[in-house]
C-alpha cells in the first residue's frame, strides 16, 4: 500500500500499539494473591450488599489456587437497581486481584465496534476495547466489565450484544479477531467478564445462559455508610489533595452522605465536592 494510504496508516499504528509491550505479543497473568481470603472479607465488609456475590467469587478463586494460581472468574451478570455500586465492585475486585481493569457502556449502542472494532475497509477503521486492554494492558487476564448491557439497542442490525456469543466462550474466546485487524489472534480466553444490567428481560436469552447471574440488593442505611467510608478512602488514595484529609471518613459525615446520597453511585461526587468546600 502506498504511504498515503489511509488503511495503511491505520495498519502502522496497529504495529506500534503490538510493539509496545515486550517481549512482542505476550502479557503476564495475574496470580490469585495468598491472602485472597483477608481480600474477600475486606471486600465483603467494604460492599455488604454483594455478600452472595463475595461468597461466590471466594470459593472460585480457592479453585484457581488449587491449580495454576492464575485469576480467573467465569462470565457473571450483576443484576440490580442502578446505583447499588457494580461497576464499582468490579472495580474494588479486580484491584485486590492485582488485575488489570477496562469497561464499555453499552448505554445507547447500537453496533459491537466498542468491544471488536470497526472493519477493515471503513476509513475510520480502529480496534475495540478487547484489543485495547489486551495489547495494551499489563495482564492477559483483566476484569472487563459491559456496563448497562440491557441498554443497547436490540433493533440495530448488528446488534452490540452479538460479540459476547464469542467472548464468553472459552474456546472461541482463544481466537478472537478484532475486526480492525483481522490477521492478528488475541487469546481473550482469560479474561473475567462482568456484565451489568437492571432489566434482565431486556437481554437475549443465549447471552443470559452464559452467565452466572447474581441479584444484587440496593445497600440499607447501614450498609451504605460502609461503602461511604471505601470510596472516601479510594479516593484520598487516587487525587494529589487527599493527603490533606484524614485518612478515614468521620462517622457524623458518613452517616449524612448515606442520607443524602441515596444510592452508591453519587457518593463520590458528593464526597470530592465536599472535601472542595472543606
Amino acid at each position: 500500500m502506498a504511504r498515503s494510504n489511509d488503511r495503511r496508516k491505520n495498519y502502522e499504528a496497529i504495529l506500534r500499539q503490538l510493539r509496545k509491550t515486550q517481549p512482542v505479543g505476550q502479557r503476564v497473568l495475574a496470580r490469585v494473591p495468598r491472602a485472597f481470603h483477608k481480600h474477600m472479607d475486606l471486600l465483603e465488609a467494604e460492599m455488604p450488599n454483594f455478600r452472595q456475590v463475595v461468597a461466590t467469587v471466594r470459593r472460585l478463586l480457592a479453585l484457581q489456587v488449587a491449580g495454576d494460581g492464575s485469576f480467573y472468574l467465569p462470565p457473571m451478570l450483576l443484576a440490580g437497581d442502578p446505583g447499588v455500586g457494580k461497576t464499582y465492585f468490579a472495580m474494588r475486585l479486580a484491584r485486590l486481584m492485582g488485575a488489570s481493569f477496562d469497561m464499555v457502556s453499552m448505554e445507547g449502542a447500537s453496533s459491537p465496534m466498542s468491544l471488536i472494532g470497526l472493519e477493515q475497509h471503513y476509513y475510520t477503521s480502529s480496534p475495540g476495547k478487547v484489543f485495547d486492554v489486551l495489547v495494551q494492558g499489563r495482564n492477559a487476564n483483566p476484569v472487563f466489565v459491559v456496563d448497562e448491557l440491557d441498554k443497547a439497542s436490540s433493533e440495530a442490525r448488528f446488534p452490540p450484544a452479538n460479540a459476547l456469543y464469542q467472548l464468553l466462550e472459552s474456546e472461541t474466546a482463544k481466537r478472537f479477531c478484532d475486526q480492525s485487524c483481522l490477521q492478528v489472534k488475541l487469546d481473550a480466553s482469560r479474561i473475567s467478564w462482568v456484565v451489568t444490567a437492571n432489566d434482565l428481560s431486556a437481554i437475549p436469552v443465549p447471552i443470559l445462559s452464559r452467565l452466572s447471574t447474581f441479584h444484587v440488593p440496593s445497600p440499607s442505611r447501614a450498609e451504605r455508610v460502609h461503602i461511604a467510608g471505601t470510596i472516601y478512602r479510594d479516593l484520598r488514595q487516587q487525587m494529589a489533595w487527599g493527603k490533606r484529609f484524614g485518612a478515614a471518613l468521620p462517622q457524623r459525615s458518613a452517616w449524612t452522605l448515606a442520607d443524602v446520597a441515596g444510592s452508591v453511585r453519587p457518593m463520590k461526587s458528593l464526597l470530592r465536592l465536599a472535601c472542595a468546600n472543606a
